[in-house]
């Protein structure tokens, strides 16, 4: 019979794992923040349709280019 019981060492590397995911995001949004308070802060024009092919254009390299050496 199996038992579901969580070891000590099982806990902390989910703890772990949590505090590393957490730390990216917040890391992710500080970032997106200072960057639109540069962007407010020197009126930087809206790029539009540049920004917007260029998106997709890097989605499709790196869907393209998953499995090779580049």
């Amino acid at each position: 019979m199996r038992s579901n019981v969580q070891t000590a060492s099982n806990a902390i590397v989910i703890n772990r794992t949590l505090r590393n995911t957490y730390q990216l995001l917040s890391a992710t949004l500080f970032f997106s923040g200072v960057m639109a308070y540069v962007a407010m802060a020197t009126n930087f024009p809206h790029l539009g349709l540049m920004t917007l092919v260029g998106y997709f254009g890097l989605l499709f390299l790196v869907t393209k280019l998953r499995n090779s050496a580049y």
